[in-house]
């Protein structure tokens, strides 16, 4: 549900929402939801809600600032986007369409260019709590799917009971989800992590295709997947239909030179990912000050 707040003329409407977007306005609305049913917040309880009301000039002159933030925040977001298109057009550049085999490389079978395996979870319940919150990352489809193709976080962990009724991939390993709406999404292991059954893992043959390559690969083919998928309603794939995807093999070098590429764009990204944070805190500090009367 939503509510239409319309700003009396002593009140910016911009200065409202930066208030609303500040620590300081979500901790009054925070409190003006307590016992509210699911936390929601009513209609009385928003009319309830203070915000400092400077005069107009000073209203303008903080919104004036913060948009300046708000907008280096927002190039810097986009420009994070802009780096991930940049891998597509390099494999484009040098192999052609990994979908379409556009170039005519050579085209393998998935089955004969890495192992596949199934993870495992097998349990009933399987939201017995004895089996979770232990020292062993358990990975999950939505993991793989807010990765950004290399996997180095989690949301649940293992017991040593959950352990033994689990598998572990190793480093390196390709996982990917083959149920739900996040079929088909693909990532690189950076650490040991335990997989439910509904996660694949795959080991490329590093002497044929360089895992890097094939997880683009993959992942340029997740909508072909989803259609393949048997079972629209409650879409899924088997090690079947997943060994029999066509792979176009390149070289072996110039695999290599894409990798080496690819690390360098990563490393761009890193760097961009720690800037975007810097100014998303610069961003919620001048927010705080602002409605604090410091600025």
């Amino acid at each position: 549900m939503y509510v239409v707040v319309r700003c009396r003329s002593s009140l910016l409407p911009a200065y409202l929402l930066y208030f609303l977007k500040s620590d300081i306005g979500q901790t009054h609305i925070r409190h003006r939801c307590e016992g509210a049913v699911r936390f929601q917040l009513r209609y009385s309880d928003l009319e309830q809600i203070e915000a400092p009301l400077p005069r107009l000039a000073e209203q303008e002159q903080l919104v004036r600032i913060l948009d300046e933030a708000e907008a280096l925040r927002r190039l810097r977001a986009q420009a994070g986007e802009r780096t991930n298109d940049i891998v597509a057009s390099l494999f484009d550049e040098m192999f052609g369409n990994p979908v379409s085999n556009s170039r005519g490389l050579p085209a393998i079978p998935l089955g004969e260019v890495a192992v596949l395996e199934r993870g495992k979870f097998t349990p009933r319940p399987r939201n017995d709590p004895i089996y979770f919150d232990g020292p062993y990352p358990f990975i999950q489809t939505g993991d793989i799917a807010e990765s950004g193709g290399l996997l180095s976080r989690w949301k649940q962990t293992l017991s040593e009971d959950g352990k033994r009724v689990s598998k572990q991939f190793p480093v390196g390993t390709i996982v990917m989800a083959i149920v739900g709406a996040t079929i088909g999404a693909t990532a690189i292991l950076q650490l040991p992590m335990y997989c439910t059954d509904s996660v694949v893992g795959i080991r490329a043959n590093e002497s044929i295709v360089r895992r890097e390559y094939l997880e683009f690969v993959l992942r340029s083919r997740r909508a072909l997947l989803r259609a393949e998928a048997p079972d629209a309603a409650r879409a899924n794939l088997n090690l079947e239909i997943l060994r029999r995807i066509p792979i176009p093999v390149a070289l072996i070098d110039l695999q290599r030179e894409f990798v080496e590429r690819v690390a360098e764009i990563r490393a761009l990204q890193a760097a961009q990912a720690a800037s975007y944070q810097r100014l998303e805190a610069l961003f919620q500090s001048l927010l705080h000050h602002a409605f604090q009367g410091e600025l």
